[in-house]
């Protein structure tokens, strides 16, 4: 199942906050949904949620995988209700500092290669595409070092409403049964 949002642009306000939102909500096993889903309740196998910026728009998701015998309308009352919680009371400390400090290994760990996916070259273009600065580097990483407890609860409130998500199931062929109510099958080729 995933769930998914529209969201703001790369490198706009709030996209900082939304990548650290998503690290919060299921990037590893201290993570809420993954503590929730997988450890605790043990309806999902896995989950995963991730900001996806791009340039003129982004997109937030969260998707998790039914363990047997689970159906997909807990999974995303759960998914709905870490959300609105994270949008309710903001992060703690704790979790914000550890994203934080994942976020700059992430920035370092960029740094170590030249070429290929999300190296350096990688990043001095995006930088010099979309910001007109290939030296941009220092103000990405305070985009993340300047976010705030406050910062990231308003922008999870604002972007990650649950009247503005999107769900879609996917089930084995032809046990629609399993997919969540009101939805509409597609035929995938």
């Amino acid at each position: 199942m995933y769930v998914a949002w529209l969201t703001n642009a790369m490198f706009t306000e709030g996209d900082a906050d939304l990548d650290l939102a998503a690290d919060i909500l299921a990037n590893g096993k201290t993570s809420r949904l993954y503590r929730r889903l997988v450890f605790d309740e043990r309806v999902a196998t896995d989950v995963s949620a991730t900001q996806n910026s791009r340039e003129a728009a982004g997109f937030f998701q969260a998707a998790a995988t039914a363990a047997p015998g689970c159906a997909l309308p807990d999974l995303a009352r759960a998914i709905v209700e870490e959300v609105e919680r994270l949008a309710r009371d903001g992060p703690t400390a704790e979790e914000l500092d550890r994203c934080r400090v994942q976020a700059e290994a992430q920035f370092i760990f960029r740094l170590q290669t030249v070429g290929g996916f999300g190296g350096k070259s990688d990043q001095l273009n995006a930088y010099n595409v979309f910001m007109r600065d290939p030296a941009f580097f220092d103000r990405d990483l305070a985009r993340y070092q300047n976010v705030t407890a406050e910062s990231l609860r308003r922008t999870v409130q604002s972007y990650l409403a649950n009247d503005r998500r999107v769900v879609l199931s996917v089930v084995p062929q032809g046990r629609t049964e399993l997919a969540l109510p009101g939805s509409r099958s597609a035929t995938v080729s």
